[in-house]
């Protein structure tokens, strides 16, 4: 049954439920108005009967002192004889105000009559008495109609009264059966509704529970979709790496063949192998773009740049290839633009790259020009206008909507002419939108294609952009005696922390977990707390909270964690937290931290080389994280290495028993801290993602553990190899 069908019968119930409730109401309304007359009936009745017994007790009195009155000629009972005629009266006269449907109204005239009657030869016979001066016998009295008519008058009263009360009774029972009518239709009318209540009820909870298993089945869905992303990333993330380590080889030693081949069909052979390993490179390139901008993962930077320096070296890598298909290629500045802006310099060289390099593809003869343009939007923001013309074949107009989607091109011949994926223009789109840009085509069959793209840009201060492009962090003068008490459960993260603070001459001191913290914090004088996140025992949040309230309200807690998650450092300041610092933690990041809570105003700019060095061609590791820290300290990074080798399979050891025993809480604690033990030799982008799942309690297969434990074999062999290559 749909939706609609349902929602039908529930609305035909609703509008018969309605009706029959209004049915029943005007049922009950008469039966219920009669049931009030019926009352009034009886209260009528009651005082009708109380008048008639009244009347009946007022005549027997009347008679009485008439009697006494007429027998003896006296006058002494006179005034209760007129009181008793003025009573009699009222009566009668409230008897003819009670008349109703369960009286007689012959009846009830007769009795007026009589009673009229009565009093009026009364009336004769005390005007006899008063005119003859003699008392009236007892025999002529007892044969007077006057009073002969009393046993006729309280016979018809008494007849009156129960005629009443007898049709008074059947109506009685005529309202009560219409009363126990409108009960029995109230509860017909009250069990239907709660059938149809139970039936309505039913329906709902049979729809709420097919919709639960609907909502069930599309998260497994969706768990399968997020798991199908996974295994594409991670494929991807593998191809690529195992693609471009051969091809990073084979484009080396081609350049190396170039300066030693000087025939010119053996220079022509290397020319197409370096150009298809180009290409081949491309691909890849833009394949792991794709896959970043699907994830979510691609990162915008916001930093300062020149925005003339950067045109003119995109301008200068294409001048030889241009130079090389005969065409003419410049750069145009339209209006005024600022040299120095904020934004995402590589990405803006990506979009460049894109679209110049597409215009050349497809361009024989003529020109390709870049033209460059801004116009301010307030608040120091700018829109840069970057326009790509070119004298090329054009696009169809009902193709134009289409190039921009991925693996897509004008038409089959165009990939058979021209090469190339489709990838390059829908890259451009994705990048321009992630910037908050606009993207927009012109293009004519034949005589060429414009693209615009538009990106709004901060406009940077010149004293800001000198700074910058200094490109060195500033050596930094400390406060004396600046005491820095580190919080970190991770042995190699406690030993980066140690060489960068000991590198910088500041004295700290170091503490595996919170408590131990909240003991130093206590027992010593501190200026910062570096406090990582999570820790056995007490975490960091607790710790940082406890600080904050009951020891040092005043003392700086910066918070060192693995999570790079949107809102953490929101999450670190609502703790009690100064800051936040997330791992790995970089020298330069530090030393910004430092300079803000320990630091006098910044000395001269120093410099800070690190060690270069031939290194091997690794697979999974990647030493320049290492080589940074340790600023050519090789005794450092021989430490550090050893200490990556050893901590390492403990960690995975304990990492599996932990899965083993489904203890997720340990899973997530080992993984985190596992974060910071991989990053130290470049394994994130191959561990980050399944590092996440494990401490996040995703339900996750022994895959995603397997794919660990692989990884972290085989950087184990190439650890061992780079130690070895540090050796004296």
């Amino acid at each position: 049954m749909n939706n609609r069908v349902l929602s039908g019968y529930i609305t035909l119930g609703f509008l018969f439920g309605v009706a029959l409730l209004v049915a029943v109401q005007y049922f009950s309304a008469d039966r219920i108005s009669r049931l009030i007359e019926g009352n009034e009936d009886v209260l009528n009745e009651y005082r009708r009967s109380k008048i008639l017994e009244n009347l009946q007790k007022e005549i027997l009195l009347l008679d009485r002192n008439g009697r006494q009155i007429l027998t003896t000629g006296s006058n002494r009972h006179l005034p209760e004889f007129n009181k008793g005629v003025t009573v009699i009266r009222k009566d009668i006269s409230d008897l003819d105000d009670r008349l109703d449907s369960t009286v007689s109204v012959e009846e009830l005239t007769e009795l007026q009559r009589l009673v009229n009657l009565k009093l009026q030869l009364t009336e004769i016979m005390f005007d006899s008495l008063k005119a003859g001066g003699r008392p009236v016998s007892e025999k002529r009295l007892a044969e007077s109609e006057a009073f002969l008519l009393s046993e006729r008058i309280n016979n018809l009263a008494a007849r009156i009264d129960t005629g009443g009360r007898a049709a008074l009774q059947n109506k009685l029972t005529e309202v009560d059966r219409s009363g126990q009518i409108v009960m029995n239709w109230n509860r017909y009318v009250l069990v239907l509704i709660l059938v149809l209540l139970v039936a309505v009820f039913l329906v709902i909870m049979y729809r709420l529970k097919r919709q639960a298993g609907l909502i069930q089945r599309l998260n497994e869905s969706e768990f399968k979709l997020k798991n199908a992303v996974r295994v594409k990333e991670n494929f991807l993330a593998n191809m690529s790496h195992e693609i471009r380590t051969p091809l990073n080889a084979i484009l080396g030693y081609t350049g190396l063949l170039g300066k030693k081949v000087t025939d010119e069909e053996g220079k022509l052979h290397l020319a197409t192998i370096a150009h298809s390993g180009e290409t081949l490179m491309t691909i890849v390139n833009d394949i792991l773009d794709l896959s970043k901008i699907e994830s979510g993962m691609m990162r915008l930077e916001k930093i300062p740049f020149n925005l003339r320096l950067l045109v003119g070296s995109v301008v200068d890598l294409f001048q030889p290839r241009m130079k090389e298909a005969g065409l003419q290629f410049s750069a145009v500045w339209l209006t005024e633009v600022p040299g120095e802006v904020r934004g995402d310099p590589t990405r803006l060289t990506q979009i460049l790259t894109n679209l110049i390099g597409n215009a050349l593809k497809f361009t024989r003869a003529g020109s390709i020009t870049l033209e460059v343009g801004g116009r301010e939007i307030g608040d120091g923001d700018v829109t840069v206008v970057f326009s790509v013309r070119d004298t090329g074949i054009g696009v169809a107009p009902d193709k134009q909507k289409s190039i921009f989607e991925r693996f897509n091109q004008a038409d089959d011949d165009t990939t058979r002419n021209f090469g190339g994926t489709g990838l390059g223009l829908s890259i451009v789109r994705d990048l321009v939108a992630l910037q908050n840009g606009e993207l927009k085509l012109d293009s004519t069959q034949g005589k060429g294609t414009e693209v615009r793209v538009s990106i709004p840009y901060q406009v940077v201060d010149v004293r800001e952009m000198k700074q910058v492009d200094e490109q060195l962090p500033q050596t930094v003068s400390f406060r004396s005696g600046s005491r820095v008490l580190v919080v970190e459960d991770n042995p190699i993260n406690q030993n980066l922390m140690a060489h960068y603070l000991q590198e910088l001459q500041i004295d700290f001191e170091i503490a595996g977990n919170g408590a131990e913290a909240l003991e130093k914090v206590e027992a010593s004088d501190f200026d910062l707390v570096l406090m990582d996140v999570q820790m056995p025992v007490m975490d960091g949040y607790s710790a940082a909270r406890q600080i904050r309230n009951e020891l040092r309200p005043d003392l700086p807690v910066v918070a060192m964690t693995a999570h790079a998650m949107v809102g953490e450092r929101e999450r670190s300041l609502r703790h009690g937290m100064n800051d936040h610092m997330t791992k790995p933690i970089r020298k330069d990041k530090l030393m910004e931290v430092l300079a803000r809570y320990l630091a006098h105003p910044p000395a001269a700019p120093g410099e800070i080389r690190a060690a270069e060095k031939s290194d091997p061609v690794f697979s999974w590791i990647d030493p320049a994280y290492l080589r940074t820290v340790s600023n050519g300290d090789t005794a450092y990074e021989r430490m550090m290495t050893a200490q990556f080798m050893k901590v390492l399979p403990e960690q995975l050891e304990a990492l599996t028993a932990a899965f083993e025993c489904g203890d997720r809480r340990s899973v997530s604690r080992i993984a985190h801290s596992l974060k910071t033990t991989v990053s130290v030799m470049g394994l994130d982008s191959h561990l980050k993602r399944n590092l996440d799942a494990l401490e996040n309690g995703e339900r996750t297969g022994r895959d995603v553990l397997c794919h660990v434990q692989r990884v972290a074999g085989a950087a184990l062999k190439e650890a061992k190899v780079y130690l070895e290559g540090l050796e004296p």
